[in-house]
């Protein structure tokens, strides 16, 4: 065996690949964001718009990817490469490809999306992808992220409020075994604070990207008459629906849901 056939057999053997014909999800974060983050209001729709545009432009470059959503410093896409028995996978399905790809296209994106914003080091993504049995759990991959998001957005709000009148210590202090409906408590009787008609929805609830259909006109190759056709493209929703309501899992399952093409 020559040199070079020697090294390909070693890599080979870490060159590990998602089972085939099963939802995948790719989940990036951001590194160390608290210090990325340290000079920017809290929240910032700033970096909410620069992780929206950057998943958006990522999720344009993916194959068989359906529906991104991003709270935080992360974000999620699930993917479906079973549209067709003679599909073939995105990378074949091999882990260290999907994940590198996507969290240096991702990095690279946001970095374009987030050069006016006071971001206080270098910024970098890590990414990580799986498979799931089926659709509803994709569903409830996305139902758990975003009530990530809603306990986050909480408290990063009551924390904050409470760390300008009290300083550090004195706002941990209050907030020790303190659930979100306490501290919800918290920003309505002390602060004045109606959490949910305060706050933007983009910021509560997540940010999505997913493909309509738009319809377009063009002049008809046979006549003077203008012919209608239509394309997809990607759009970036800021209004979302809570995911575990039943509207929640209908508008879900109307983009995720495809019929297999035999």
């Amino acid at each position: 065996m020559n040199i070079g056939d020697r090294m390909k057999q070693y890599e080979s053997i870490s060159d590990l690949k998602l089972t085939s014909r099963l939802p995948i999800i790719i989940r990036l974060d951001g590194r160390a964001f608290h210090t990325v983050t340290r000079k920017m209001p809290k929240p910032s729709y700033n970096l909410l718009d620069a992780m929206s545009n950057a998943m958006k432009a990522t999720a344009e470059d993916m194959e068989t990817c359906f529906f991104g959503y991003t709270q935080s410093d992360e974000v999620t896409f699930i993917l479906r490469n079973d549209q067709s028995f003679k599909s073939t996978p995105w990378f074949m399905n091999r882990v260290q490809k999907i994940c590198s790809v996507v969290a240096s296209d991702f990095t690279y994106n946001f970095v374009k999306e987030a050069y006016r914003l006071p971001i206080s080091r270098k910024t970098t993504f890590d990414a990580r992808c799986f498979v799931v049995p089926n659709i509803e759990e994709a569903i409830n991959c996305l139902i758990w992220r975003q009530r990530d998001c809603n306990k986050n957005s909480v408290s990063m709000v009551v924390y904050e409020k409470l760390r300008e009148k009290l300083g550090k210590k004195g706002a941990k202090q209050i907030l020790n075994k303190k659930n979100i409906k306490d501290r919800l408590n918290i920003l309505l009787n002390d602060m004045g604070i109606d959490f949910y008609k305060m706050y933007d929805l983009s910021f509560i609830n997540g940010i999505g990207t997913y493909k309509i259909p738009k319809e377009y006109k063009r002049k008809a190759k046979t006549d003077k008459e203008e012919e209608t056709y239509i394309r997809t493209e990607w759009v970036i929703d800021k209004k979302l629906p809570i995911f575990s309501s039943d509207d929640g899992r209908e508008f879900l399952h109307s983009i995720l849901d495809i019929q297999v093409i035999r």
